[in-house]
């Protein structure tokens, strides 16, 4: 099967599915927030998805998303008391990071070694 999933959408439905987990559902501002690191919570910075998209702008965040919930990876619930939409991991959206999980990223993942330390502790010498 061809993975039609970019890394950015991946990361997107794991973000999500990661809230989920924690038992929270997030609005599109939400997912940005969650990707780009700025949620205080306890439960988001425990994740491993959490500050994952940085660089990630809004503009192309809000529009991964969408590719995701058009094509059923995510669906959204709406909360009549906010006025806002939140989102939820489909089944498809489970399956597809089960068949597509995410690329590691970093030297250590492409097989070299890490570079050395530059310095260390006096206490642990």
């Amino acid at each position: 099967m061809k993975n039609d999933l970019s890394q950015r959408q991946l990361k997107i439905l794991a973000g999500v599915s990661q809230a989920q987990e924690a038992g929270y559902y997030l609005s599109e501002d939400g997912v940005l927030a969650f990707l780009h690191g700025e949620l205080s919570e306890e439960w988001a910075k425990a994740c491993p998805q959490f500050g994952s998209l940085v660089s990630l702008g809004n503009r192309q965040g809000k529009t991964a998303i969408r590719v995701c919930l058009h094509h059923d990876y995510l669906g959204r619930k709406y909360d009549r008391d906010s006025d806002e939409y939140f989102y939820y991991l489909t089944e498809k959206g489970k399956a597809a990071l089960i068949l597509h999980p995410l690329r590691r990223s970093g030297k250590a993942a492409s097989g070299k070694r890490p570079p050395k330390p530059l310095f260390k502790a006096k206490e642990s010498l």
